[in-house]
């Protein structure tokens, strides 16, 4: 599955990413690469726990933790606030 980065949270280490479905995957990243606002990446995100994204707009795949699917923009929001 394809989303875009909509929000990030680089200090507490999380990112939103809105699916192809419109929903948001939140997605704790525990790798030390972190991918840009706006970023595509390319990955299970349909599915919780541990998976490898990979960055489409510079080809690198990096260890995540999804913590969140089908979520909305104001959960997401505030997942993102809370961690």
């Amino acid at each position: 599955m394809r989303g875009r980065v909509e929000m990030i949270n680089p200090l507490k280490g999380f990112i939103a990413v809105k699916t192809e479905n419109n929903d948001y995957s939140v997605v704790e990243v525990i790798d030390s690469y972190f991918p840009e606002l706006g970023a595509i990446v390319l990955g299970a995100l349909d599915e919780l726990g541990g998976e490898t994204l990979k960055c489409l707009d510079d080809q690198i795949e990096f260890e995540v933790f999804i913590q969140d699917i089908y979520s909305d923009y104001t959960n997401a929001k505030r997942m993102l606030s809370m961690y």
